[in-house]
């Protein structure tokens, strides 16, 4: 190895320790802000919360140090979910995915995962995820019934722990009827 490409190396080394740095910073302050401005006393008081960034099919890129490490799981799930339900090639800016679906990964209807697309020059770059954990959306709390004892034969245990988030179709750019899509813009 000459001289020069050693220095390249170094400097390459150094370079992707700074973005890694910068990646962990962005999260961390994304999960932060979550906590800052929480309205549900488990995620102001607790930081019962995950954030993180995704590459286009789903992989985790890096994770916040705050929160909990139960909802980074959910969360990565609920984005491979997401995925599959509305690929990334429909997905458009100011496009926002909300669920808190116990069976697409958030474990309960208390956990929602809020999920959006980040552009650059027009180009889609990433997925950035939060879950926070809202006791305040319902629900009859804990009881012997939410907690499946003794087990129900209606299935309806898990919508007796909260307030499940609406299901609206998907716009006609998707190309299918979708559950998941949720456009948000602001005005």
């Amino acid at each position: 190895m000459t001289n020069a490409s050693a220095a390249a190396s170094g400097m390459d080394a150094i370079r992707n320790q700074v973005m890694w740095n910068r990646l962990l910073s962005v999260v961390e302050e994304q999960a932060q802000t979550l906590v800052r401005t929480a309205f549900s006393t488990s995620t102001r008081e607790a930081g019962d919360v995950s954030a993180g960034v995704f590459d286009l099919e789903g992989r985790m890129l890096a994770q916040a140090v705050t929160g909990t490490p139960g909802h980074i799981n959910s969360m990565a799930r609920s984005v491979v979910h997401f995925i599959d339900a509305i690929p990334v090639a429909t997905m458009q800016p100011g496009d926002v995915y909300v669920t808190n679906d116990p069976w697409k990964g958030t474990g309960h209807l208390h956990d929602l995962v809020v999920t959006t697309p980040i552009y650059r020059d027009g180009q889609m770059v990433a997925l950035f995820s939060c879950t926070s954990h809202l006791v305040d959306i319902g629900g009859v709390g804990l009881s012997p019934t939410t907690m499946g004892v003794p087990p129900r034969a209606t299935g309806d245990v898990a919508f007796a722990s909260g307030c499940a988030t609406p299901r609206p179709s998907c716009s006609s750019s998707c190309g299918a009827q979708s559950p998941w899509r949720s456009r948000l813009r602001s005005s």
